[in-house]
């Protein structure tokens, strides 16, 4: 897109016509707006705040906590939610305590509080309770 800008402006300045410089001049005006709404959307997209779940899951449940998991793809907010179960590849460092591990993005705060009140996800909360060995652990992070 710079390169395109860049030709624009060489244009620009070697017109004579001046219907021509202005038509370019919106032109090249249009461009920037339109780069500037794709980073914007591009930003937005990819989520802004990480939320992580870690759960300490009884045994035989890691699937069907999995399968409820993925209901959560209904709230609009969530972006980039991923989740799967703990893979041993025997480093010492793992958290072997946890069985499932469950990760989501959010473009903001104020996204991060609706899912927190949304329906969809307080269902899934109280129905997981009998599923878990112990709470749930979360760590949130904002992205770079």
């Amino acid at each position: 897109m710079k390169i395109f800008t860049a030709l624009l402006f060489l244009c620009l300045m070697s017109c004579s016509d001046s219907n021509l410089k202005k038509d370019l001049a919106f032109a090249n005006s249009k461009v920037s707006e339109l780069e500037s709404n794709m980073k914007e959307l591009l930003d937005e997209d990819s989520g802004k705040i990480t939320h992580l779940v870690f759960f300490d899951v009884k045994e035989g449940m890691v699937e069907e906590l999995s399968q409820m998991i993925k209901g959560l793809e209904k709230i609009d907010v969530l972006k980039n939610l991923e989740y799967g179960p703990f893979m041993d590849l025997d480093d010492p460092r793992g958290m072997k305590q946890f069985d499932l591990v469950m990760e989501m993005s959010f473009a903001s705060e104020k996204d991060y509080e609706r899912y927190q009140s949304d329906p969809v996800h307080l269902k899934l909360k109280e129905a997981v309770k009998s599923m878990l060995d112990s709470p749930p652990v979360t760590y949130d992070y904002l992205r770079n």
